[in-house]
């Protein structure tokens, strides 16, 4: 795979990517790496989804602190997608993303459909996206994306998935498709035809969840210390050692 495009600047936390191998161009969705994100994670109103999402059902709503951090970017994210359509025709597109990266991805999905009608979208993957929309639209959302090209992979004990406010209205999308890692060190996981199966995580208490494994996924770990690799450590709390079992891959940082 080779990198397109990267767009790190001015609030913008994605880069776009190709597979001539796979003929995929894939854009992919950092997380939360800025204060400005964390207040943005932390704003929990509940706005209309906006207009560039396309039409979804009249009661759809979305949390505005995500939406307002995550729609600005459509606007370059856009271009340089078209961008590599162009210098690639005929390729699928792969969308991809941890966290608020995750949403973005999501999102994303449901812009390009809206507003690139030429893309052929192959499928949708988010790492520990949170809940980010009432459950009817997520719902919505499944059919837009296509049930069998949108999945959540989602790691044990991981709390972002599962943050929503008390009222229940907002949720994943019940007939979502989800892989749990029960173990998020290693490489076992769990396929799930429904979000709500407790045997993919849901329905856990609170109380037993927690940050430590949201940035694992199959051994691996997907923060800041890819960019870090063989160089000193200084954050400890970001830097924790991996067990033997685990690899550490080299690569792009995904999130902080």
């Amino acid at each position: 795979m080779r990198i397109l495009q990267w767009n790190d600047k001015n609030g913008n936390h994605y880069y776009v990517a190709k597979s001539d191998e796979q003929r995929i161009i894939t854009v992919s969705f950092r997380g939360t790496s800025s204060l400005n994100d964390m207040l943005a994670d932390l704003d929990s109103r509940k706005v209309d989804p906006d207009a560039s999402l396309g039409a979804p059902v009249s009661s759809s709503r979305v949390y505005s602190g995500l939406q307002s951090v995550i729609i600005p970017q459509f606007v370059n994210a856009d271009k340089d997608l078209r961008a590599a359509m162009e210098a690639n025709p005929g390729y699928g597109i792969m969308l991809t993303g941890h966290s608020l990266g995750g949403v973005a991805a999501h999102l994303f999905a449901l812009y390009v459909r809206a507003n690139i009608a030429n893309a052929t979208l192959t499928g949708v993957i988010t790492y520990g996206e949170p809940i980010s929309m009432s459950e009817d639209m997520a719902e919505w959302s499944l059919g837009r994306i296509g049930r069998d090209r949108y999945v959540r992979i989602v790691s044990s004990d991981d709390i972002a998935p599962w943050v929503r406010t008390s009222d229940g209205e907002f949720g994943h999308a019940p007939n979502g498709h989800v892989v749990y890692l029960p173990n998020p060190r290693q490489r076992n996981m769990q396929h799930c035809e429904r979000a709500d199966d407790p045997r993919c995580g849901a329905g856990q208490p609170c109380t037993k969840l927690g940050w430590t494994n949201h940035s694992w996924y199959g051994g691996m770990f997907v923060g800041k210390r890819q960019c870090l690799y063989g160089r000193e450590r200084k954050n400890p709390l970001l830097d924790t050692p991996a067990p033997e079992s685990s690899t550490v891959v080299a690569s792009p940082r995904l999130i902080l």
